[in-house]
């Protein structure tokens, strides 16, 4: 497959600074290249990268892109001072933040060139039948409700869709697909509370974890944000609110509440769980790393914590439910591509 190098992806940069010419330089896709084919259905590789879920992958990149380009400086840097010693260990972080964010987006990539097959299987099953009509106005309420709620003009729209090589026709039949896939996956599931009770009991380390701290992270990239401004945000942050205010500012998501996590919870670093369970409650304490620092602050502790039934059972019916919604879906996947015709000319194919 292709190669996705990040910074051709999102930062539209000049290439590396490097000593010897790479075989693996970006290139312009001057073809709109074909990834794979359902049924009668093209899909495209410009297809993909207008995807919500490519698109938003190619958002979580931006800090990392900017990383990059700080790191390309200090090559240069270091190369016009004939600092080689420093310019080879630049050179070597580059190549491995490369390498790693390449083999990350190409996951990605194949990640939603599976969701537009899955998504056209769908769509196709359901056009296929010969008892399916488009239920009349619904897909020009559908683009009414569109422009309401974003404020735009149908002219207004033209010109953004004509901008992204895209048209009002098209969006509207995309507007409409997207609510039939919602239609054909569609299944109510009930869950016995013998079920709720079953899981519960299985999972203690969810809801009877023993001593947890209700925990909020900023991270702040070194390369963007210097030491010194690290700790002196540290120091500005007395309250939850406080932290909140930062996070806002910063547009980290959910304001950088992380929920409650217990002592022996892996999905953290241990230097950050550390100082989460050295910390004092209403406290702010900056934990660093080797590309980043971390802003940390506990709203709460509780030394024996457990989650009462009650108030876990919507939880657990959300999640067996979606265990339960995800094997429908799965079935419904498998039996519509013995179907159609289906094949994939990227190497994610599974």
């Amino acid at each position: 497959m292709r190669r996705f190098l990040f910074l051709l992806v999102l930062l539209a940069a000049a290439p590396l600074v490097s000593a010897q010419p790479s075989t693996s330089a970006p290139r312009e896709t001057l073809v709109n290249q074909i990834v794979a084919i359902v049924g009668s259905q093209v899909i495209t590789e410009q297809d993909v990268k207008v995807d919500e879920r490519w698109m938003s992958t190619t958002e979580q990149f931006e800090d990392l892109g900017q990383y990059m380009k700080n790191l390309q400086g200090q090559l240069e840097k270091a190369l016009q001072v004939g600092n080689q010693e420093k310019a080879k260990t630049v050179r070597e972080e580059i190549a491995k933040l490369d390498k790693d964010a390449n083999r990350a987006l190409n996951f990605r990539f194949s990640l939603a060139v599976n969701s537009l097959i899955e998504r056209q299987l769908l769509l196709q099953n359901m056009k296929s039948n010969e008892r399916f009509v488009e239920p009349p106005g619904l897909a020009d309420k559908f683009m009414a409700d569109y422009l309401r709620e974003r404020k735009l003009t149908h002219a207004q729209l033209a010109q953004k869709l004509q901008r992204e090589g895209s048209s009002i026709p098209q969006f509207r039949r995309e507007l409409f697909d997207k609510w039939l896939v919602d239609v054909a996956l569609y299944k109510s599931f009930t869950i016995s509370p013998r079920k709720v009770k079953e899981y519960y009991d299985a999972h203690p380390e969810v809801y009877k974890p023993g001593e947890s701290v209700n925990l909020h992270i900023i991270t702040l990239l070194k390369a963007g944000t210097p030491q010194e401004r690290a700790e002196a945000m540290t120091g500005e942050i007395k309250t939850l609110a406080d932290f909140k205010a930062k996070a806002k500012e910063l547009r980290v998501e959910r304001d950088g509440a992380r929920g409650w996590l217990a002592r022996k919870d892996t999905s953290l670093s241990k230097e950050i769980m550390g100082a989460a369970f050295e910390a004092k409650v209403g406290q702010a304490k900056l934990v660093a790393g080797t590309e980043a620092n971390f802003l940390i602050f506990v709203s709460e502790r509780q030394a024996n914590r457990q989650v009462p039934l009650a108030e876990a059972t919507a939880d657990i019916e959300n999640i067996l439910a979606g265990q339960q919604r995800r094997e429908h879906y799965d079935r419904k996947i498998d039996q519509m591509k013995k179907q159609f015709f289906v094949v994939r000319f990227d190497s994610g194919g599974r």
